[in-house]
């Protein structure tokens, strides 16, 4: 779905990857990974018309978790004319475990709603890695823009703390019963100047708990600059996950250290892991 409508203040062009009336049928574009496990398989077309210029994002990873089942996996985002000529503007977003609209066993959906930058006229794509085998995940994208919006003009997004080799991040330990945990590090020094953080967590033992997770930053060195909460989010025993992550906006310069803490309202998940990603572009 497309629309111009009379300019208002915001953003007043909305192009949407899904305009099924049964989204439980599938979500979005079918996204496969390759045949072997923890490598980028092909790109897929989400949006293949892009008329106006588009700032934000609200970014929708469904059916990818099944019962039971370890389903690791991360999701890239590119630019391009076609599928030959993509540049990644976002990195191995984790969508391991996501559930889907359609099963209340696997209920959830892991939504990231984020600034980035895409140029009218070209289109955006998506590819991922996965744990399984030639595992999919479905991809639907809400993308605002046509006027700019004031904030940060974000036009990369960066993962720090993945790990593509399994296609998790880096190991933590949350806090139980509403505590947060420590914080553990995510990066000693960055290498690049940020505009934002967010985050996203992803389990690697099978093992999930009926809980909630939240999960906050730190900036700096052992005394931490706490930014605030980045993302919330639930999981099932059933290895089904949702969750929401949105970006803390902060100026974060190059060498910076980087670390994360989380909660969970009952006894702890074992096997977590987080990736934080580091909004890159120019400030607003």
């Amino acid at each position: 779905m497309t629309g111009l409508l009379a300019p208002v203040r915001g953003v007043p062009y909305n192009l949407d990857a899904d305009d099924s009336p049964t989204p439980n049928t599938g979500y979005g574009v079918l996204v496969t990974a390759s045949g072997t496990a923890h490598v980028k398989g092909s790109w897929v077309a989400v949006h293949s018309s892009i008329a106006h210029d588009l700032y934000w994002h609200l970014i929708t990873f469904t059916a990818v978790g099944a019962s039971a089942t370890n389903t690791q996996m991360l999701v890239d985002l590119g630019v391009g004319p076609d599928s030959s000529n993509v540049s990644v503007i976002a990195e191995n977003l984790i969508a391991g475990s996501a559930g889907n609209f359609g099963n209340s066993v696997l209920g959830g959906w892991r939504d990231y709603w984020l600034p980035l930058f895409v140029p009218a006229g070209t289109q955006l794509w998506a590819r991922c890695q996965a744990l399984v085998v030639s595992d999919t995940v479905r991809v639907n994208v809400n993308s605002f823009g046509g006027t700019f919006p004031g904030c940060p003009i974000v036009t990369y997004i960066e993962s720090i703390g993945e790990d593509l080799a399994n296609s998790v991040g880096t190991s933590f330990t949350p806090g139980a019963s509403g505590a947060m945990g420590s914080y553990a590090e995510m990066v000693a020094s960055t290498g690049n100047r940020y505009l934002g953080l967010t985050a996203s967590w992803a389990s690697t033992d099978g093992g999930m708990q009926n809980t909630g997770i939240l999960l906050e930053l730190g900036l700096g060195a052992a005394t931490e600059e706490d930014l605030g909460n980045v993302c919330q989010g639930w999981s099932g025993t059933q290895e089904g996950v949702g969750h929401l992550a949105w970006p803390v906006f902060q100026q974060v310069p190059a060498g910076s250290r980087i670390a994360l803490r989380g909660t969970q309202p009952t006894a702890v998940d074992t096997g977590m892991t987080a990736i934080v990603y580091g909004l890159m572009g120019v400030a607003a």
